[in-house]
């Protein structure tokens, strides 16, 4: 397991881990996906717990994204769970498929 640390949060492979508790900005944002359909949506995911509030629906048509302030405990894990039933594909043209921004506002 590869971990990178960038002003004190933990970047792993699957998620990002807070170093402190606090109030933190955290965004997403997710590409077209080719075969969205129904129910298949995005969400984050706080301690491996999807939090409802922040689903989002995956579309063929248009990308999806989020923004939350959150209060969150030292140690928390955030990732980024899609929630697909069909044949999705999440589209990169050129640049990253999705994105996950953590920010620390107090």
């Amino acid at each position: 397991l590869r971990t990178l640390t960038n002003n004190g949060l933990q970047i792993t492979t699957t998620s990002i881990i807070v170093p402190e508790d606090g109030t933190y900005f955290i965004a997403f944002y997710v590409n077209r996906a080719a075969g969205a359909a129904g129910t298949d949506g995005i969400s984050l995911a706080i301690n491996n717990t999807i939090e409802s509030n922040t689903a989002r629906p995956l579309s063929e048509a248009s990308t999806s994204s989020g923004q939350f302030v959150m209060n969150l405990s030292a140690g928390s894990s955030i990732s980024l769970i899609p929630v697909v039933i069909n044949a999705t594909k999440i589209e990169a043209n050129g640049g990253p498929g999705a994105t996950l921004t953590v920010v620390k506002i107090s």
